[in-house]
């Protein structure tokens, strides 16, 4: 099984499941954080993006987050 398949039978696929996966995934919600974050992210993660962890972390500082 292909990685993507892996992740969209344990999450859902991003297509048909977009409702439940906005609701679920905390990159979406990094605006409601109010208590401080570690956010720990490898450059050669494979399974985060560099620029997932940084959307994130953006997002929690819009907010006033540190």
């Amino acid at each position: 099984m292909l990685f993507q398949e892996s992740l969209y039978a344990e999450l859902g696929d991003p297509a048909v499941d977009g409702k439940r996966l906005w609701r679920i995934l905390p990159v979406f919600h990094g605006n409601k954080v109010k208590k401080p974050v570690l956010v720990v992210q490898g450059t050669n993660d494979p399974r985060v993006l560099q620029v997932k962890s940084d959307e994130m972390v953006a997002a929690i500082r819009k907010n006033g987050g540190q």
